[in-house]
């Protein structure tokens, strides 16, 4: 597995795949990063189900200034420092361990949010938990066949099918930029 754009194009992940992660495609990853776009410069990144941790390591190679990658196992974790640190990201990259949505901040904001939990959990306590977190795109990769509402705070921007993965783009809805500009 390569990070397919920006500076760390080609870059290979040191980290190994362990058994149960489900690392997001390259030809998945390229088309969201069209979608959202390529210059990232400055926002920061919440990965709440981390995995191989690529979707932050996209967005940092393209410019984005930290990520917050979290994750429920500590052998995943283990794998995710190595790739962190055979990039060079070690002084942008903050890696917690934890279950979603109870180990979220309490308190934030990122331009970016991936969700990409397992397919059999359901996504929606945490795209709701992580409603009030966003101030630009919430990306969540689920299951094609899985029915997802967008939570309030939030409003669906668009949705791409790519086999039997969905990838849903959120914005937050105008009200809840609206509130958090004036807070």
């Amino acid at each position: 597995m390569r990070v397919t754009g920006g500076s760390l194009r080609g870059r290979p992940l040191a980290g190994k795949v362990l058994d149960g992660v489900r690392p997001t495609p390259s030809r998945v990853r390229e088309a969201l990063f069209s979608m959202i776009g390529q210059d990232l410069r400055g926002q920061r990144v919440l990965d709440a189900f981390g995995g191989t941790g690529l979707l932050s390591f996209e967005a940092l190679s393209r410019g984005a200034a930290q990520a917050l990658i979290i994750d429920s196992s500590r052998a995943n974790l283990a794998e995710l420092k190595r790739s962190v640190d055979a990039l060079g990201l070690s002084d942008r990259v903050e890696l917690r361990l934890g279950q979603c949505p109870g180990i979220l901040p309490r308190a934030g904001q990122f331009e970016l949010i991936f969700l990409d939990p397992p397919y059999a959990m359901d996504p929606a306590p945490t795209l709701a938990a992580v409603a009030p977190l966003a101030t630009g795109w919430v990306v969540l990769e689920h299951e094609r066949r899985r029915a997802v509402d967008a939570p309030p705070g939030l409003v669906e921007d668009r949705l791409r099918d790519y086999g039997d993965t969905s990838v849903r783009l959120y914005r937050p809805a105008p009200s809840a930029v609206d509130e958090g500009a004036a807070g």
